[in-house]
């Protein structure tokens, strides 16, 4: 009887014995989550300490309808519910611990808190470690993390192992017969290509706009098929490179290699310096890509335009360039209400 009863005395201990008993809705509501948990204690305990000090009926609703979702084909039971428990917690955080978060599934060996909030630096996850301890901590108290008396953290091996499954922090290859990469732009999380990206040969439409990326591997010179090219950078991405000890956010010669590229669109933020020394070499390699007609860019200073304008002897078709450290500094060939009808007909074109 007592071992029948710890499930629910882990949980009711994990989310506050005067929180379940406050309603009767609740309380039913916490006995089908602890029956739907099939005696997982790990997820038991991730699941209550979640809902711990929820007065909402909704989120309680949110977690049940969460746990009650058919399981994968060839997903075991125990793997089942802490897909779905996880995936609960993992709705629920912001975009700055999520990416904490993915930095810690990859981490398989013991840290000290100091180090894992340096590391979070490092990478431009967080900037501030005050701000990057709160999160430490927030992690321990809802069990994603184990804290020992030592002061060292981890992950238990089950949590990372489940939580790679649906993160989407990484970029997930399809196959090398696809033409269009999946659905990962405007994706916050994604920081990092996997260097196997080259198994993507026969890509022509690469679109990483509205994400995070870090750096590109030199692997991307290899996708020589691609035709269209968008990407976005951490506004961070510097201090990727000085941790890795790399030169440029694109690795010099790897733009030069596409030669049938026809767009390229490159985002950073205006205010970063750590671009001026990039996209000179960028610029540099644009004369390489003979097919190349549409192109927005960045350009630091507005001597960088000039130099533009003096080595490259094609006429774009489209391009929009800011110049200098404010967004308004926009330079285009056409007007803006233009401009927003070439950008329709231009989508139209690729749909058809």
């Amino acid at each position: 009887m007592e071992d029948h009863l710890l499930p629910w005395k882990l949980f009711c201990w994990n989310v506050g014995p005067s929180l379940v008993h406050s309603s009767s809705v609740i309380q039913q509501m916490a006995a089908q989550l602890v029956k739907e948990c099939h005696g997982h204690l790990r997820a038991i305990v991730l699941l209550a300490r979640a809902l711990k000090g929820e007065t909402d009926i909704g989120v309680w609703e949110i977690a049940l309808s969460q746990v009650l979702v058919k399981p994968k084909p060839n997903q075991t039971k125990p793997s089942q519910v802490m897909f779905h428990v996880l995936k609960f917690l993992w709705d629920r955080k912001d975009i700055i611990t999520k990416r904490c978060i993915i930095n810690c599934t990859d981490c398989r060996e013991w840290r000290t808190i100091d180090s894992l909030v340096s590391s979070w630096i490092e990478y431009g996850l967080e900037e501030i470690e005050a701000n990057g301890k709160v999160i430490v901590q927030e992690l321990i108290n809802s069990f994603l993390l184990e804290n020992f008396d030592t002061g060292f953290v981890q992950m238990h091996k089950e949590t990372p192992f489940v939580m790679r499954s649906f993160i989407p922090g990484h970029l997930r290859l399809g196959g090398s017969g696809l033409t269009e990469t999946p659905e990962v732009q405007g994706c916050e999380l994604l920081m990092e290509l996997p260097l196997d990206i080259v198994a993507l040969a026969n890509l022509e439409h690469f679109d990483l706009e509205g994400t995070e990326i870090m750096y590109l591997p030199k692997e991307i010179g290899k996708l020589i098929n691609l035709r269209s090219f968008k990407i976005s950078f951490c506004q961070h991405a510097n201090r990727y490179k000085e941790t890795k000890e790399m030169d440029k956010t694109i690795p010099t010669g790897v733009l030069s290699k596409l030669n049938r590229l026809q767009e390229l669109i490159i985002d950073v933020n205006q205010d970063d310096e750590w671009w001026d020394a990039d996209v000179k070499v960028i610029l540099k390699e644009l004369s390489n890509l003979k097919l190349l007609s549409i192109l927005e860019l960045h350009l630091p200073s507005a001597e960088l335009l000039q130099r533009l304008r003096r080595d490259l002897t094609k006429c774009f078709t489209y391009f929009r360039f800011t110049v200098g450290r404010h967004r308004q500094r926009i330079i285009s060939r056409l007007p803006h209400e233009v401009e927003e009808i070439f950008k329709k007909k231009k989508e139209i074109d690729e749909l058809s």
